[in-house]
Protein backbone atom coordinates (compact mmCIF):
# COMPACT_ATOMS: atom_id res chain seq x y z
CA UNK A 1 0.00 0.00 0.00
CA UNK A 2 2.79 2.30 0.88
CA UNK A 3 4.48 2.01 -2.43
CA UNK A 4 1.48 2.72 -4.22
CA UNK A 5 1.09 5.85 -2.40
CA UNK A 6 4.79 6.43 -3.18
CA UNK A 7 4.03 5.63 -6.96
CA UNK A 8 1.22 8.12 -7.15
CA UNK A 9 3.38 10.95 -5.60
CA UNK A 10 5.80 10.33 -7.59
CA UNK A 11 3.92 10.12 -10.57
CA UNK A 12 2.21 13.55 -9.57
CA UNK A 13 5.25 15.32 -9.20
CA UNK A 14 7.01 14.17 -11.79
CA UNK A 15 3.92 15.66 -13.80
CA UNK A 16 4.24 19.19 -12.27
CA UNK A 17 8.10 19.43 -12.74
CA UNK A 18 7.66 18.24 -16.75
CA UNK A 19 4.88 20.94 -16.50
CA UNK A 20 7.19 23.51 -15.33
CA UNK A 21 10.16 22.65 -17.69
CA UNK A 22 8.12 22.93 -20.27
CA UNK A 23 7.56 26.58 -19.91
CA UNK A 24 10.07 27.76 -17.98
CA UNK A 25 13.19 28.31 -20.48
CA UNK A 26 16.04 29.45 -17.85
CA UNK A 27 20.00 28.74 -17.96
CA UNK A 28 20.39 26.23 -15.39
CA UNK A 29 23.50 24.74 -14.29
CA UNK A 30 26.33 22.40 -16.09
CA UNK A 31 25.36 19.85 -13.83
CA UNK A 32 23.31 18.34 -16.17
CA UNK A 33 26.19 17.18 -17.89
CA UNK A 34 27.02 14.62 -15.91
CA UNK A 35 24.51 12.09 -17.23
CA UNK A 36 24.80 13.67 -20.72
CA UNK A 37 28.35 12.94 -20.51
CA UNK A 38 28.10 9.23 -19.08
CA UNK A 39 25.22 8.21 -21.49
CA UNK A 40 27.48 9.14 -24.28
CA UNK A 41 30.14 7.44 -22.99
CA UNK A 42 28.20 4.22 -22.07
CA UNK A 43 27.60 3.29 -26.41
CA UNK A 44 30.40 0.78 -25.48
CA UNK A 45 29.62 0.07 -21.80
CA UNK A 46 29.30 -3.23 -20.74
CA UNK A 47 25.79 -3.79 -20.90
CA UNK A 48 25.45 -2.12 -24.01
CA UNK A 49 27.96 -4.15 -25.44
CA UNK A 50 27.74 -7.07 -24.00
CA UNK A 51 24.29 -7.38 -23.16
CA UNK A 52 23.08 -6.38 -26.71
CA UNK A 53 25.41 -9.61 -28.10
CA UNK A 54 22.49 -11.04 -30.27
CA UNK A 55 21.68 -7.90 -32.34
CA UNK A 56 25.23 -7.65 -32.88
CA UNK A 57 25.70 -10.50 -34.16
CA UNK A 58 22.30 -10.18 -36.80
CA UNK A 59 20.14 -12.81 -34.92
CA UNK A 60 16.83 -11.97 -35.47
CA UNK A 61 15.08 -11.88 -32.26
CA UNK A 62 11.31 -13.46 -31.85
CA UNK A 63 9.02 -10.76 -30.12
CA UNK A 64 5.85 -8.82 -30.86
CA UNK A 65 5.38 -5.38 -30.36
CA UNK A 66 3.86 -3.94 -27.17
CA UNK A 67 2.41 -1.05 -28.13
CA UNK A 68 -1.18 -1.58 -29.35
CA UNK A 69 -1.60 -4.69 -26.85
CA UNK A 70 -3.30 -5.05 -23.26
CA UNK A 71 -0.98 -4.79 -20.00
CA UNK A 72 -0.88 -8.24 -19.65
CA UNK A 73 0.45 -8.53 -23.41
CA UNK A 74 2.97 -5.68 -22.97
CA UNK A 75 4.44 -7.53 -20.50
CA UNK A 76 5.00 -10.44 -22.08
CA UNK A 77 6.38 -9.32 -25.14
CA UNK A 78 8.49 -7.08 -22.73
CA UNK A 79 9.99 -9.66 -20.68
CA UNK A 80 10.37 -12.02 -23.85
CA UNK A 81 12.51 -9.38 -25.43
CA UNK A 82 14.77 -8.99 -22.47
CA UNK A 83 15.24 -12.83 -22.17
CA UNK A 84 16.39 -12.82 -25.87
CA UNK A 85 18.79 -9.49 -25.49
CA UNK A 86 20.58 -11.41 -22.50
CA UNK A 87 21.62 -14.41 -21.30
CA UNK A 88 22.75 -12.96 -18.04
CA UNK A 89 20.21 -13.61 -15.25
CA UNK A 90 21.12 -10.70 -12.89
CA UNK A 91 20.22 -8.24 -15.83
CA UNK A 92 17.00 -10.57 -16.62
CA UNK A 93 15.70 -9.98 -13.38
CA UNK A 94 16.31 -5.89 -12.84
CA UNK A 95 15.26 -5.27 -16.43
CA UNK A 96 12.02 -7.97 -16.60
CA UNK A 97 8.55 -6.32 -15.52
CA UNK A 98 6.67 -8.40 -12.78
CA UNK A 99 3.00 -8.10 -14.01
CA UNK A 100 2.13 -8.24 -10.12
CA UNK A 101 3.69 -4.92 -9.48
CA UNK A 102 2.27 -2.95 -12.06
CA UNK A 103 0.31 0.08 -10.20
CA UNK A 104 -2.81 2.07 -11.69
CA UNK A 105 -1.45 5.66 -10.50
CA UNK A 106 -5.09 7.02 -10.44
CA UNK A 107 -8.78 6.55 -10.25
CA UNK A 108 -9.12 6.67 -14.11
CA UNK A 109 -7.05 3.50 -14.50
CA UNK A 110 -5.09 4.98 -17.69
CA UNK A 111 -2.00 4.69 -16.44
CA UNK A 112 0.14 1.68 -15.06
CA UNK A 113 3.19 2.35 -13.27
CA UNK A 114 6.24 0.23 -12.68
CA UNK A 115 9.48 0.66 -10.82
CA UNK A 116 12.61 -1.21 -11.70
CA UNK A 117 15.08 -2.50 -9.31
CA UNK A 118 14.89 0.15 -6.38
CA UNK A 119 12.05 -0.30 -4.41
CA UNK A 120 13.58 1.92 -1.58
CA UNK A 121 14.21 5.13 -3.09
CA UNK A 122 11.06 6.19 -5.47
CA UNK A 123 12.74 9.30 -6.90
CA UNK A 124 16.09 7.84 -7.67
CA UNK A 125 14.31 4.85 -9.65
CA UNK A 126 14.35 3.78 -12.90
CA UNK A 127 9.78 4.49 -13.55
CA UNK A 128 7.92 3.04 -16.37
CA UNK A 129 4.60 4.43 -16.74
CA UNK A 130 2.31 2.37 -19.48
CA UNK A 131 -0.76 4.67 -20.93
CA UNK A 132 -3.95 3.28 -21.40
CA UNK A 133 -7.04 3.83 -23.48
CA UNK A 134 -9.59 3.01 -20.94
CA UNK A 135 -12.23 2.26 -24.20
CA UNK A 136 -9.92 -0.74 -25.44
CA UNK A 137 -7.57 -1.50 -22.38
CA UNK A 138 -4.53 -1.16 -25.04
CA UNK A 139 -1.27 -0.03 -24.05
CA UNK A 140 -1.16 3.47 -26.50
CA UNK A 141 2.02 5.36 -25.08
CA UNK A 142 4.69 4.79 -23.18
CA UNK A 143 6.48 6.70 -20.17
CA UNK A 144 9.93 6.18 -19.08
CA UNK A 145 11.77 8.16 -16.11
CA UNK A 146 15.90 7.34 -16.08
CA UNK A 147 17.57 9.03 -12.82
CA UNK A 148 20.34 11.70 -12.99
CA UNK A 149 23.43 9.91 -11.25
CA UNK A 150 27.41 10.38 -11.42
CA UNK A 151 27.61 6.39 -11.47
CA UNK A 152 28.39 4.96 -14.81
CA UNK A 153 26.37 1.19 -14.10
CA UNK A 154 23.05 3.56 -14.05
CA UNK A 155 23.91 5.44 -17.42
CA UNK A 156 24.73 1.80 -19.30
CA UNK A 157 20.88 1.35 -17.77
CA UNK A 158 19.78 3.86 -19.07
CA UNK A 159 20.79 3.19 -22.55
CA UNK A 160 20.08 -0.24 -22.59
CA UNK A 161 16.41 0.92 -21.15
CA UNK A 162 15.78 3.06 -24.35
CA UNK A 163 17.18 0.91 -27.08
CA UNK A 164 14.33 -1.53 -25.16
CA UNK A 165 12.15 0.54 -25.18
CA UNK A 166 12.46 1.55 -28.80
CA UNK A 167 12.68 -1.86 -29.78
CA UNK A 168 9.37 -2.59 -28.13
CA UNK A 169 7.51 0.22 -29.80
CA UNK A 170 8.71 -0.74 -33.24
CA UNK A 171 9.94 -4.25 -33.89
CA UNK A 172 10.85 -3.56 -37.27
CA UNK A 173 13.87 -1.43 -36.63
CA UNK A 174 17.82 -3.27 -36.29
CA UNK A 175 20.36 -2.65 -34.25
CA UNK A 176 20.81 0.46 -36.65
CA UNK A 177 18.07 1.42 -36.72
CA UNK A 178 17.68 2.05 -32.80
CA UNK A 179 20.93 4.25 -32.87
CA UNK A 180 19.86 6.04 -35.25
CA UNK A 181 16.29 7.34 -33.64
CA UNK A 182 19.13 7.83 -30.33
CA UNK A 183 21.16 9.80 -31.99
CA UNK A 184 18.10 11.75 -33.79
CA UNK A 185 16.43 12.38 -30.58
CA UNK A 186 20.10 14.44 -29.57
CA UNK A 187 21.56 11.39 -26.94
CA UNK A 188 25.31 11.77 -28.04
CA UNK A 189 25.66 15.56 -29.00
CA UNK A 190 27.20 17.54 -27.11
CA UNK A 191 25.19 20.53 -25.79
CA UNK A 192 25.90 23.54 -23.72
CA UNK A 193 22.60 24.29 -22.06
CA UNK A 194 19.79 21.76 -20.94
CA UNK A 195 17.04 22.87 -23.37
CA UNK A 196 19.29 21.95 -26.34
CA UNK A 197 18.96 17.87 -24.45
CA UNK A 198 14.90 17.85 -25.87
CA UNK A 199 14.64 16.09 -28.85
CA UNK A 200 11.78 14.81 -30.72
CA UNK A 201 11.40 12.17 -33.73
CA UNK A 202 8.72 10.25 -35.64
CA UNK A 203 9.83 6.76 -37.45
CA UNK A 204 7.17 4.33 -38.52
CA UNK A 205 4.50 6.32 -37.23
CA UNK A 206 6.04 5.99 -33.31
CA UNK A 207 7.14 9.88 -31.67
CA UNK A 208 10.08 9.58 -30.00
CA UNK A 209 10.24 12.58 -27.21
CA UNK A 210 13.47 12.83 -24.89
CA UNK A 211 12.77 15.89 -22.10
CA UNK A 212 15.18 16.93 -19.49
CA UNK A 213 13.83 16.60 -15.80
CA UNK A 214 15.38 19.89 -13.93
CA UNK A 215 14.45 20.99 -10.61
CA UNK A 216 16.19 23.83 -7.85
CA UNK A 217 18.44 24.16 -10.93
CA UNK A 218 19.85 20.54 -11.05
CA UNK A 219 18.68 17.67 -13.51
CA UNK A 220 16.89 15.17 -11.71
CA UNK A 221 17.09 12.81 -14.94
CA UNK A 222 15.98 12.15 -18.67
CA UNK A 223 12.27 11.32 -19.48
CA UNK A 224 11.83 9.25 -22.94
CA UNK A 225 8.33 9.31 -24.17
CA UNK A 226 6.76 7.51 -26.67
CA UNK A 227 3.15 7.02 -28.32
CA UNK A 228 2.13 4.97 -31.30
CA UNK A 229 0.34 7.04 -33.79
CA UNK A 230 -1.82 4.46 -35.25
CA UNK A 231 -3.24 2.71 -31.82
CA UNK A 232 -5.90 4.48 -30.45
CA UNK A 233 -4.76 6.90 -28.08
CA UNK A 234 -8.05 9.35 -26.30
CA UNK A 235 -9.19 12.63 -27.35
Amino acid sequence: MLKKFLVVIFYKNMTKIYTKIKRDHRVLRITYLILCILLVACTTGKIAENELTTTSLGIILDYKKGLGEVPLNFVSNWNKLVSQVSKNKETISFFSISPNSLTWVNYKNDTLAYQFGNEENIISAFTLNLNIDPSNDKVYGLEFFAPASDESVVAEQTKFFFLLLIAISDPELNKEGREIVLSNLGLYESVLTPELMSGSVTKNDINYQLEPLVKNDLLIGLSLFIVDKKSSAPG
